[in-house]
Parts: structure tokens; sequence; C-alpha cells
């Protein structure tokens, strides 16, 4: 079914539905009173930083109404789009998450291993401000080749074009802007957009696939007999439709990671992405977890046992204040014994042992 002005009309929105009274009930236009829009700079932590060399994220605040026609817009986008979607796309996908994304990488690259003489190279690519370069007329042409409704193309578009805006920083307000470049981040649309945007460049073969999570894209190679002609070629078609599609790859942050266990280890050619060479790195952190070249998992333990026990020390400092021990254990339920990123079932048994020892510790300390 497609959304429609008179359909929205029809709700029970009432600065909506006022609004479209004044004007053609069937037009695909969102009000702008309702489109302005709040950033407020927030570090990726959660507080602001302490050094203006760390650049906060700009977080857009919009009204309840605006929160609202996004989720009903979002009911009729998903069913016309499923089609489209990149199969190795794993994010804001249903009962598909981190887990999926990083087992499917680990399976595709040991079953490469495992046979022997060869290596596997990742690539894995970062943009800079990426929900911010999404080009509403290109997206609007992308949604119309996936059949998305015109009515429907025609609200998108609108929703992403001559935004007001403006950034609050305390008691500060900058003076309100409009913006036509870009999806406000923090929204409820901007994920499946960006998603939607990217969704063109698809690649899976025998021994490359592109897959992403998000905005995290890795493009990994299955290197045999020093074959890397398909690997280097799908990295400059990436970098080619990057900028065909206005994304900006920032090559500083670009790494890549290269597992070869045989011996010796022979030394490979660089990937250079716009003059630049892509540093090869030992570890690096891929959607919450610590991968490294040996596939071995020690740097991630290491990383969980120490964010573990940072966590306890405030437990202990608690406990010094002789807080009841009913309290003591909400903090340890809800902050020391979160969740890891990945279950331990794809980080091994020995993972599983050293990461649970010390907080098994404290925890029956506390009953």
């Amino acid at each position: 079914m497609r959304l429609t002005g008179s359909l929205v009309a029809r709700s029970p929105l009432s600065p909506l539905s006022a609004h479209r009274d004044r004007r053609h009930p069937a037009s695909p236009e969102f009000p702008a009173c309702e489109l302005l829009i709040t950033a407020l700079p927030i570090h990726h932590m959660g507080s602001f930083p302490a050094s203006l060399s760390l650049a906060p994220r700009p977080v857009a605040l919009t009204s309840h109404v605006m929160k609202t026609m996004e989720r009903l817009l979002l009911q009729h986008l998903r069913p016309q789009t499923h089609h489209a979607l990149d199969p190795l796309q794993f994010a804001y996908r249903e009962k598909t998450g981190v887990e999926d994304a990083i087992i499917f990488l680990l399976h595709r690259s040991l079953s490469h291993l495992d046979r022997g003489s060869g290596a596997v190279r990742i690539t894995f690519l970062d943009f800079s401000s990426a929900f911010n370069t999404i080009q509403p007329l290109l997206l609007r042409d992308k949604l119309t080749e996936m059949g998305v409704g015109s009515h429907l193309v025609a609200w998108i578009t609108d929703y992403l074009t001559g935004r007001p805006q403006y950034v609050r920083l305390g008691d500060c307000r900058s003076d309100t802007v409009a913006s036509s470049t870009g999806a406000p981040q923090g929204t409820v649309l901007s994920p499946v957009l960006f998603t939607l945007y990217t969704s063109d460049f698809q690649y899976k073969s025998e021994f490359c696939h592109v897959q992403k999570f998000a905005d995290d894209t890795a493009i990994v190679g299955c290197i045999r007999s020093g074959q890397e002609d398909e690997y280097r070629e799908l990295i400059k078609d990436f970098v080619t439709w990057c900028d065909s599609n206005h994304l900006l790859l920032n090559t500083t942050k670009t790494k890549e990671m290269v597992v070869d266990f045989r011996r010796p280890r022979p030394h490979p050619e660089p990937v250079i992405i716009k003059g630049d060479c892509v540093e090869v790195v030992h570890t690096y952190k891929y959607l919450g977890v610590q991968l490294d070249d040996k596939l071995d998992w020690t740097a991630n333990t290491d990383a969980l046992c120490r964010k573990g026990q940072s966590r306890l020390y405030f437990l202990r400092r608690l406990a010094s204040f002789n807080i009841c021990k009913k309290l003591l254990q909400i903090f340890y339920q809800s902050v020391v014994s979160e969740r890891p990123p990945v279950r331990s079932s794809v980080l091994g048994a020995a993972s599983r042992r050293r990461t649970q020892h010390a907080p098994g510790q404290t925890e029956e300390q506390l009953q």
C-alpha cells in the first residue's frame, strides 16, 4: 500500500493534518515547522570531549510528530525495498546482527586458509561522515529503480531537502540554516536510507566479497598463489563507486589486515587508495571485536579482560562505602556483567574461560 498525502491527512496527527487541510491533500511535502532539527554535538563515549581534537558527533533532535511520520514511512518503505537490499548488509535487518557479520567473515577466511597455501587480505574502509554525504537526488533515482512508489519517493526526497536546522551547545545556539545534503543522524529513517543508498554496490565471488554493517565496510580477498588481481580490482571499483556517489573515504583510518599462516610469511604489496598506501595492521577493532592476524582471539580476550577489570574497580569503590549488597548486585548486573559484543560460541572455549573467570568470582562474593 502506498503512503500518500491523503492517507497521512486522515491520520490523527493534528498539527500535520491541519497543515494538510490548507494545501493540496496529496502534496508529498513535509511542513517546514516539523522538519526543524536541533543538532547536539555529542561525544561518542556519551560526554563532551576533553580536547577539541576529538570531534563530537552531531545528533539530531526532531519533533514527536516527525518521529511518528518517519515510522509511518518506514512501514511502507521496507516491503517495497526488501528485494533490493544487499544480502551482505548485516545492519538494520530482522534476526541479523553483529555476530552474523563476524561469523560470515571468519567462516569465509578460515575455510580458505584451511585449504593451505593461501592468505586472506581484509581491507576495512572508513567513511568520513557517511550519513552526511547522502545526495537526495541520487537516492531518489535509486529508490525509483527499486520500484518504490512515486509518492513515497517524493516524501523521502522532501524529507531530505531543505531541512532547517541549528546547533545547540549549552545555552548557545547557532543561526538556522537549510540543509539539502545528507540525512540527520539519530533519526529513525537515516540508517535505513543509507543502507538503500549503498545497496547498489554488491559483490560476492568465490574468492572475494564486500560485506557491510551500516557504514562499516570490509572488502575480503582470499588470495591463492599470489593472485591478487580480483581483490585489487574490487577495491578500485569500490573507490570509483564511492566517488560517483559522493561518499568520502578516510584513507587515514582505512586499514588492512593480512592473515597468512605460511612460513616464511611473504610481504604483500600495499594497497593504494587515491595515492595513499593503506596501513597494514596486526589487530583491528571491527564491530566492537578485536580481530588479529592470527585469529587466536588473544587481542579480543585481553581487551575484554581489561574492560571487565576497569568496571570491577568501580564496583570495589562502591563496596568500600558500605553500600548494601542489593545495590551492588544491581550495579554488577547492569554494568559489570554486560554481555560481550560477540557470544562465547564465536570466541571459543579458551576465550570464554578467561573472560568469565574474574567476573564469576565477584558474583559469588556478592551473593
